[in-house]
């Protein structure tokens, strides 16, 4: 004998958005997404990140480098150190970004009357040192053994949109759209501070 099983209309529309939620998360966490090397990079070839000039009406190469130099002592707890070398027409400083992992970035910047070019290289992973984990040795890595191009396949990298902490792409994915912002807004800052108008000199 069959037992007749009766469902309120109710309980159907319950089960029906039980089901509908379930396969909607499903789809969200099994969203992919596609991140191209030059989303990253300018010049991939010379590991250039961003390059672009600040042109200023009738200001000279030195009031430019003043002005650069200003922004330095001002963002940089030790700016002689992180200053590696200085001409009359260029400056280059040497720092890190902190986005996940550690990386150096090679910061140039060109002088010239009325303009003012800025490069942004990558240089590289900073060292980390050896560590135990739940009694296992995981073993330290050598400064600029890789270079943000490495996460990129034939110039792309896909990952999973919600891959979570431990999905080895979607950290990788994080970590290079995290670092081009932070240089991206390290050039904003920058070309505020140049095209500012000049300051008048106090007269005390």
């Amino acid at each position: 004998m069959k037992t007749k099983i009766n469902f309120s209309s109710d309980r159907i529309i319950q089960m029906i958005c039980i089901g509908l939620f379930i396969i909607s998360t499903s789809i969200i966490y099994a969203q992919k997404d596609t991140l191209h090397i030059n989303d990253i990079y300018s010049n991939p070839s010379t590991y250039v990140v961003l390059e672009k000039v600040i042109n200023v009406d009738s200001t000279s190469k030195q009031e430019l480098i003043n002005r650069f130099e200003n922004w330095g002592s001002s963002n940089f707890r030790d700016y002689s150190n992180v200053r590696t070398s200085i001409t009359n027409d260029q400056i280059t400083l040497l720092y890190i970004i902190e986005a996940n992992s550690k990386m150096y970035v090679i910061l140039k910047a060109d002088f010239k009357d009325n303009k003012v070019r800025i490069s942004f290289y990558d240089d590289g992973n900073v060292a980390v040192a050896g560590s135990y984990v739940s009694g296992s040795y995981n073993p330290g890595i050598l400064p600029r053994i890789y270079k943000m191009a490495e996460y990129f396949e034939n110039g792309i990298l896909i990952y999973k949109v919600n891959g979570g902490s431990f999905n080895v792409n979607t950290i990788r994915a994080k970590n290079a759209i995290s670092y081009r912002k932070i240089i991206e807004n390290t050039f904003n800052e920058i070309e505020k501070i140049i095209k500012q108008a000049n300051t008048l000199k106090s007269d005390w």
